[in-house]
């Protein structure tokens, strides 16, 4: 005290000091007393309602400012949109939202993350009355405009009934937030298009983007041939419908290739398997060989690109085919990420194999098969062993393994013992004129290699056919016996 009395006497003052303090000092209201006594006794702040929120600021009773201050001095960090909504309803236009979001903004108040919010004050700032007025008049839920396959639906539906208002509105929901909003704009109209089944459209829309600059997402390559092939059922006989869906997903994915975006290499291979299920050898092996020639990393001719386009396009440049993404030359077709091995897998070799067998002996057919155009002197019957070891001389990786595995099964099947339950099996066998020896050296000229050493092959395939049988045997009676079982 002493001290204090000496100091008060020397002509000290405390009170710019402690003047000083307080205006250094946050500012103690309701809103900071609330939070520390809820930190200290562990207390959470209670979330907020934005139904109940919404009723407030829809009030007519009080004024803006009152409610917005009212919300403040509970301690409200964010609003949600239905609370927005009913703000901008009473302030209907452009310039009021954007000052009661800045004023929200200024008393540390957020409008929150939701699409509905951030379109609000992005249409408000961009002036879009329209927008802005058809937002806020629309029947939806601000939670139905977070469903993105709910506004791509309307955005089509928008796109039947030419409503282009909402149509346009819709699209420009779409594009808040996005990094390149001129690239999800052409692929939304594109997905619209093709919803639609508009094929002129869609080629229109695919010129457009290819003018411009803009790729083509995987999302809308997907979805072209989502819409476009039939269904199709695994382990199921795959059903045409009406008109060429092949033909027009392979000339709609070359447009789209051609226009410099990059088309997933698993695409190609649906497309490839049901080629092969049809029977359509000629149009595979046009394919495979355009394909393996475009994701080949030195590889640019142009003869078979131009084989696949049915319509009479001019001779493009080759500017117009480059290769995107393409591969080091020094990166082998044998590695299991090259584009070549993804597009034809051991699989999809055994596959073609077995194809060229079937379709051969299956049908019988007038007219001059394309392998015959090639190689007068090469049987239909080694057609799939034919496209395969042209795939090899283009830079396919061919798993010879494999290969050998599919055709010991087919000469299993056309020499092998007993009596096949598939009626196609047993039809292509009668069919079948050549003996095992002139197969198998049939086989090794078309290859260029001898893929069987053995010179018992026929014993071979005896005894193999023999284990199969009883295998199929015991796999019969053990289903047999699960039956009876199952019945009692």
């Amino acid at each position: 005290m002493k001290l204090t009395q000496s100091l008060m006497d020397a002509g000290v003052s405390f009170e710019p000091d402690i003047d000083a303090t307080v205006k250094d000092d946050v500012r103690i209201s309701r809103e900071v007393m609330n939070l520390i006594l809820g930190q200290t006794h562990n207390v959470k702040v209670k979330p907020y309602n934005d139904i109940l929120g919404a009723r407030w600021f829809a009030s007519k009773w009080i004024s803006l400012d009152v409610a917005i201050s009212g919300v403040h001095a509970l301690g409200v960090r964010e609003i949600g949109p239905l609370s927005l909504h009913a703000i901008a309803l009473r302030e209907p236009a452009a310039e009021n939202i954007l000052l009661r979001i800045n004023q929200l903004k200024s008393l540390e108040i957020s409008i929150g993350a939701s699409m509905f919010s951030r379109a609000v004050e992005e249409f408000a700032r961009t002036k879009h009355t329209e927008f802005l007025e058809g937002l806020l008049k629309s029947d939806q839920h601000p939670d139905a405009l977070e469903d993105w396959k709910l506004q791509e639906a309307l955005l089509v539906s928008y796109a039947r009934a030419k409503d282009w208002s909402q149509y346009r509105r819709t699209l420009a929901l779409r594009l808040i937030g996005q990094k390149s909003p001129s690239i999800e704009s052409f692929n939304l109209i594109l997905r619209s298009h093709i919803t639609r089944g508009n094929t002129v459209a869609i080629r229109a829309t695919l010129s457009k983007m290819q003018l411009n600059g803009i790729p083509v997402k995987a999302k809308s390559i997907g979805h072209l041939l989502y819409k476009t092939l039939h269904p199709r059922q695994r382990g199921r006989r795959l059903v045409t419908g009406h008109g060429d869906d092949l033909g027009n997903g392979i000339s709609l994915l070359t447009q789209i290739m051609i226009s410099g975006s990059r088309v997933p290499v698993v695409y190609w291979r649906e497309i490839i398997r049901r080629l092969g299920m049809l029977g359509r050898l000629d149009d595979l092996a046009r394919l495979s060989f355009f394909l393996a020639d475009w994701y080949a990393s030195d590889k640019f001719s142009l003869p078979l690109r131009l084989e696949l386009e049915p319509r009479s396009n001019p001779r493009p440049s080759k500017l117009m085919f480059r290769c995107i993404n393409q591969l080091p030359s020094q990166v082998p077709s044998s590695h299991s990420l090259h584009p070549l091995r993804l597009l034809f897998p051991a699989a999809l070799q055994k596959a073609i194999v077995e194809w060229g067998f079937i379709c051969a002996l299956k049908t019988s057919s007038k007219r001059t098969p394309f392998w015959n155009l090639l190689s007068p002197d090469v049987p239909s019957i080694m057609s799939g062993l034919k496209i395969l070891r042209s795939l090899h001389e283009l830079g396919v990786y061919i798993d010879f393994r494999a290969v050998r595995s599919a055709i010991f099964h087919r000469l299993m099947v056309y020499y092998g013992p007993g009596r096949s339950k598939s009626l196609r099996n047993r039809s292509i066998r009668a069919k079948n004129v050549l003996g095992l020896e002139e197969m198998i050296a049939r086989i090794n000229q078309v290859l260029g290699r001898k893929v069987f050493y053995r010179t018992d092959m026929w014993d071979t395939i005896q005894s193999s056919g023999k284990r199969r049988i009883r295998r199929t045997s015991r796999h019969d009676m053990a289903r047999v016996e699960k039956s009876k079982l199952s019945a009692f």
